[in-house]
């Protein structure tokens, strides 16, 4: 039984329609291009279980999270090329291999569920399904973007750098290394900002001491901008920052001293409302930057 069934957000896009699949014989790559219909704010939803039909406002491509606007076909062709229009960037998504359809299926499950739980305010439990979104695509993205070269021999060269790289040891540490590999370095050097919000200013400055002590070393940027709202993470960091909070949180050793309390919190869904969005917004931009790069190759 399906959990969810896609639909449209804007009324004057019925030509880029995402009815259920079987219904949907216009693009081959139907789950890949509903991931982008979907992070890019141009799609409804509906959960099954609870005939809840949600229409999904949040563009997960702009750090601001404002949409592209009724015509959406217009500014999210401009953001994936400033020169083809959005017809040839459609045809060439559509003659694309359908591989990653499998990679993208269950991507968007883990996505749909994520944004029900932050529409209900269940951040916590949103955050899971975020950080289960990672560890998909830790080894699946890598894959794609090898399959997107034209250049076997730089193929296999960029995959015996990130596999042997130094103490790699896991899935998410060969993700972290083909991220500082394959994209721009200006793009490495910016950082992503978090503004903490909380019920009361004592809740508020809780979150803030927990995780600057949860940074430890780290290269977190801590500001003053406002008292105990402002920081933010390097983007080469971000992947590590969200493994960070899962095991001092989720994984609550008695022995580690590092852990994250609920005490440290008060309420853990108020913690990870500052969180989840941004962090969505930068998965967001990785995994659109590879549907970049395939298309324009």
């Amino acid at each position: 039984m399906k959990q969810f069934e896609l639909g449209e957000r804007f009324k004057n896009q019925s030509h880029l329609a995402l009815p259920a699949q079987s219904k949907f014989p216009l693009c081959r790559n139907y789950e890949s291009w509903s991931f982008l219909k979907i992070i890019s704010a141009s799609a409804s939803y509906k959960h099954y279980k609870s005939n809840r039909f949600v229409a999904q406002r949040k563009n997960f491509l702009r750090p601001n999270l404002s949409d592209f606007g009724g015509h959406w076909h217009t500014g999210f062709a401009k953001y994936l090329s400033e020169d083809a229009p959005f017809e040839d960037i459609f045809e060439q998504y559509e003659n694309r291999g359908t591989l990653e359809n499998a990679f993208y299926k269950s991507l968007n499950v883990e996505l749909l569920n994520f944004l029900r739980f932050q529409n209900l305010g269940h951040h916590t439990s949103a955050f899971i399904h975020l950080y289960r979104m990672l560890e998909h695509s830790a080894y699946a993205a890598p894959m794609l973007f090898v399959l997107s070269e034209r250049s076997f021999v730089k193929s296999y060269n960029e995959l015996s750098r990130w596999f042997t790289a130094e103490k790699q040891r896991s899935e998410l540490a060969f993700f972290k290394k083909f991220v500082e590999s394959v994209f721009d370095s200006s793009m490495m050097l910016t950082e992503l900002e978090f503004s903490l919000l909380a019920p009361t200013d004592e809740i508020r400055e809780k979150h803030y001491k927990t995780l600057k002590r949860m940074a430890g070393g780290k290269s977190y940027n801590f500001t003053e901008i406002v008292l105990n709202e402002n920081f933010s993470v390097p983007f080469s960091e971000v992947s590590s920052f969200i493994i960070t909070i899962r095991n001092r949180f989720f994984h609550y050793g008695i022995t580690n001293n590092g852990n994250i309390s609920s005490d440290d919190l008060m309420d853990s869904d108020d913690f990870f409302y500052s969180l989840n969005d941004m962090l969505m917004h930068w998965l967001s931009t990785l995994l659109v930057s590879l549907a970049q790069r395939s298309i324009s190759t």
